[in-house]
């Protein structure tokens, strides 16, 4: 399956590999368009025709933004695929070897020093009976230490390698794997081990919320947030107009395999949106990309919802972004009176109805309103909540329209709380009086 998780239109080609004297598999189709969005299923179907016996050759794929990949495939003779895996083609089948593949690296890979990489096989005998005992062991010929994998189900082992050694140009991987029959199966695949100069680096605790500051919290998706370090970008960028871009320069974030949408980008700051789509309750890994340089994995739990609420002077403390009918401060000189419907902004709220992607501007008509009901108090007494939801025509700000609760001491200074999905916000501050 191809997706295209970019803006525009993606050209694809394909080429076939195979170690037999003529190639012994179609591809369908052969070339097409990757529209923004949509999957594309890319059919690989083995021939009758060619050298009988355990095959082995590579799907190569092209793309006309300069990127590409390349898929590992392996026929064996006396087994057939079906949804659940390879059953053998007949009951008399005597294995006789072990049979590796790589599935997540492919001939020509290339990877960052210093980087964790995950490294996948799965392994299945010549008569199509997954390996689920025995051992893996990779090793890299620019002489990094060993790698033993782990079986996870139905014939996959997984493991992670940290490549150190990019002095070597090319470097050849070799996994070697055998059964408790005492079955053998050996696979190569070679790439490179790219210098990774001068990394970029996130601080400790240096993913934050973009209008709390709140360090080491979970993130919602849709979530403005902040990034703080060091070497993030090569020169200041900023985001000027809607939808905003996924690359700003030569930088770039990825959480959990998505690309954030970018507002600003600077030495030691980049300003993003997380974006929707993740997979809820989970810790996700956040990697910045500088030109050809990465930074290591940062851990990012993702949750429903986790609501900021903006403060005037953009510490996250003191007086909220918080506005009367009028959009004016509900402040010293103009607080408000309980009945009055006042308008809070924040970010944190996570997923909206009806969806909108992330950094495009939210809609005006129909309104997308959360989809977590949160709660608001004001001076610690419950507030009804008119609107929940995007603002219109922006991007990560949220809106909530509240009526002011009667009962609540006069004060320059009332808290005002945000909660959704039982998470609460900081406390920010306005102006009541009765």
């Amino acid at each position: 399956m191809l997706t295209n998780t970019g803006r525009d239109p993606v050209n694809f080609f394909t080429g076939r590999y195979s170690a037999e004297e003529s190639v012994w598999f179609t591809v369908t189709p052969s070339s097409g368009t990757l529209t923004p969005g949509v999957a594309t299923r890319i059919a690989v179907q083995a021939t009758v025709a060619g050298t009988a016996g355990l095959r082995r050759g590579t799907l190569q794929l092209g793309f006309s933004n300069d990127s590409s990949a390349v898929v590992d495939l392996v026929s064996l003779p006396a087994a057939v695929a079906t949804a659940e895996g390879f059953v053998a083609t007949q009951n008399t089948c005597v294995p006789t070897q072990l049979v590796p593949v790589s599935t997540l690296f492919g001939s020509g890979f290339n990877i960052p020093a210093g980087w964790p990489t995950p490294v996948e096989v799965r392994v299945v005998d010549d008569c199509g009976a997954p390996m689920t005992d025995g051992s893996i062991v990779v090793s890299f010929s620019n002489g990094d230490a060993s790698l033993s994998l782990v079986h996870l189900d139905g014939g996959r082992w997984s493991g992670t390698w940290t490549g150190r050694n990019a002095l070597t140009p090319q470097v050849t991987i070799t996994v070697t794997a055998e059964n408790s029959a005492r079955l053998r199966g050996v696979y190569q695949t070679t790439g490179g081990v790219q210098a990774n100069t001068n990394p970029p680096i996130v601080a400790s605790g240096g993913i934050v919320n973009a209008a709390s500051y709140a360090t080491r919290t979970p993130l919602a998706p849709g979530t403005l947030i902040s990034i703080f370090g060091a070497r993030l970008a090569t020169a200041e960028v900023r985001t000027n107009s809607l939808p905003l871009d996924t690359t700003l320069g030569v930088t770039s974030v990825t959480l959990g395999g998505k690309l954030l949408p970018l507002l600003y980008a600077a030495n030691g700051q980049i300003n993003a949106m997380v974006p929707y789509g993740l997979e809820l309750d989970t810790q996700q890994s956040l990697l910045i990309r500088r030109g050809t340089s990465l930074s290591v994995p940062e851990p990012v739990v993702v949750s429903a919802a986790q609501p900021g609420i903006f403060a005037k002077d953009f510490t996250g403390k003191g007086q909220g972004v918080v506005v009367d009918s009028q959009y004016r401060y509900v402040e010293t000189g103009n607080p408000a009176r309980p009945g009055d419907v006042v308008t809070i902004f924040l970010t944190g709220l996570g997923s909206v109805r009806p969806g909108v992607e992330a950094g495009q501007p939210a809609p005006v008509s129909p309104l997308a309103e959360t989809e977590v009901r949160p709660l608001v108090t004001v001076g610690g007494v419950s507030a009804e909540i008119l609107y929940s939801g995007l603002a219109p025509g922006f991007t990560g700000l949220y809106q909530l329209n509240v009526r002011v609760p009667a009962g609540i001491a006069a004060s320059d200074r009332v808290p005002v709380i945000v909660e959704g999905g039982g998470r609460a916000s900081q406390a920010v501050t306005i102006a009541v009086q009765p």
